[in-house]
């Protein structure tokens, strides 16, 4: 049974609200690098660049690529490289020093020896939107982000949500730590197929030019992405690391009841075995409503509250 919902990183993101407070952040070398793109028409006679994702690199200051580790064989080995995949509304300073001030994933895993690849996702952050090539952009309000990722226990818009205490501070406007991650979101493409294709061919580009199996560690939207690049370039991944990744299969959930990803992990053609060449005919779904612990057919009110998993097999 799979229940996948979008929750925020915890404190993950963003400039912190004290620049004082930063701990000192492990020490790379720094590079950066697109991948990905196509030029296209300017419609006025000239060409554009357009679908190249932003790379940020971080290699381990301490002779980087050279770093050897006994693995669990007693072999020498070189850690597998890292590429950090960021969600909706965010960019790749997800993976940097926290809003709360603390350091970030980037460092704990140079400190392990790990060259990092931190991505702006297409049409995100440093990778620039082209005019005319895609849909509008949307964003999200404070308040969204208050009542979903930051202080849900407010809102109560699922059973959970009472429970939530993990964010730091009181993760409303007007609070330091809130404010400052609230100011790192970004505009974004609510087109799901086109945004999952652009980063699914940037992201083979970029497996390509690293040229070595890598883990790819994805968050939220960053967890649906990871196994579409691994789909496109499945010889060039280690293994996945997927966060609260968007989910469930082949339809929202929490927040609404609209279909979505009809590939049941994507919006975009997923390589299954056997091949499926129809999803809404070939992936079988299999749906199971479990009622709330406790709730013994209703919740008090007459209303039965529950949730609803699905499940799909091949």
């Amino acid at each position: 049974m799979i229940f996948l919902q979008i929750l925020a990183f915890l404190a993950v993101t963003a400039a912190p609200q004290n620049n004082n407070s930063i701990p000192h952040e492990t020490p790379a070398i720094r590079s950066y690098f697109y991948v990905g793109g196509n030029y296209i028409s300017d419609n006025n006679g000239g060409h554009i660049f357009a679908n190249q994702m932003y790379v940020e690199k971080l290699s381990p200051i301490n002779n980087p690529g050279t770093i050897y580790y006994k693995n669990i064989n007693n072999d020498t080995t070189t850690p597998v490289p890292v590429i950090l995949i960021h969600g909706q509304a965010q960019t790749g300073t997800n993976f940097l020093n926290k809003p709360d001030g603390n350091r970030g994933w980037a460092s704990q895993f140079l400190e392990a020896g790990h060259t990092v690849y931190i991505l702006d996702q297409t049409a995100r952050g440093r990778s620039a939107v082209t005019p005319g090539t895609t849909t509008q952009l949307s964003t999200y309000s404070a308040e969204y982000i208050e009542s979903r990722f930051t202080a849900p226990q407010r809102s109560n818009l699922w059973p959970q949500a009472k429970l939530y205490t993990q964010w730091p501070g009181a993760g409303i406007m007007g609070d330091a730590i809130f404010d400052a991650f609230y100011a790192s979101n970004v505009p974004f493409i609510a087109n799901a197929t086109a945004q999952q294709t652009a980063v699914q061919a940037a992201g083979a580009a970029l497996l390509d030019r690293i040229g070595r199996p890598v883990w790819l560690v994805g968050h939220s939207q960053g967890g649906l992405m990871a196994p579409l690049i691994a789909d496109a370039r499945p010889q060039a991944v280690k293994g996945l690391v997927l966060l609260e990744p968007t989910g469930p299969p082949f339809r929202d959930a929490v927040f609404g009841d609209k279909a979505a990803r009809k590939w049941g992990v994507a919006d975009v053609p997923v390589a299954y075995e056997p091949r499926v060449v129809n999803p809404g005919v070939e992936l079988v779904r299999e749906e199971v409503v479990l009622e709330e612990e406790g709730a013994k057919g209703g919740n008090g009110n007459g209303n039965k509250t529950f949730m609803i998993s699905v499940l799909w097999r091949f």
